[in-house]
């Protein structure tokens, strides 16, 4: 019998997802809106693809110092925006982590 090792390759593991619920977009370009700043709300996450980025969130979110936390932030790497939808169907798509599949 053979054994192989579960590692992040063979195992997945769970990425962190930090859930948004409300994106502030800069407009002073496009429009004329009378502070220059459009609030979209939604149900979206911030996925991000480090297995580090729990434990460097954790750690983000203890400390003090700013520079610190936004070194910590700038280690935790890339992240994909991932939406789920509008209302309560929304919410529980992003609660159990349902997506759909990407079209490619």
């Amino acid at each position: 019998m053979r054994l192989q090792a579960t590692n992040n390759t063979t195992f997945e593991a769970r990425k962190l997802r930090i859930p948004v619920n409300k994106i502030v977009l800069d407009v002073s370009e496009h429009w004329i809106i009378p502070d220059n700043k459009l609030t979209v709300r939604g149900n979206w996450s911030k996925i991000y693809e480090n297995p580090n980025a729990r434990t460097l969130y954790k750690q983000a979110q203890k400390t003090n110092d700013s520079k610190e936390r936004i070194r910590l932030y700038a280690e935790m790497g890339h992240y994909d925006i991932v939406s789920y939808g509008q209302g309560l169907i929304g919410w529980f798509k992003r609660l159990f982590d349902i997506r759909k599949k990407s079209e490619k």
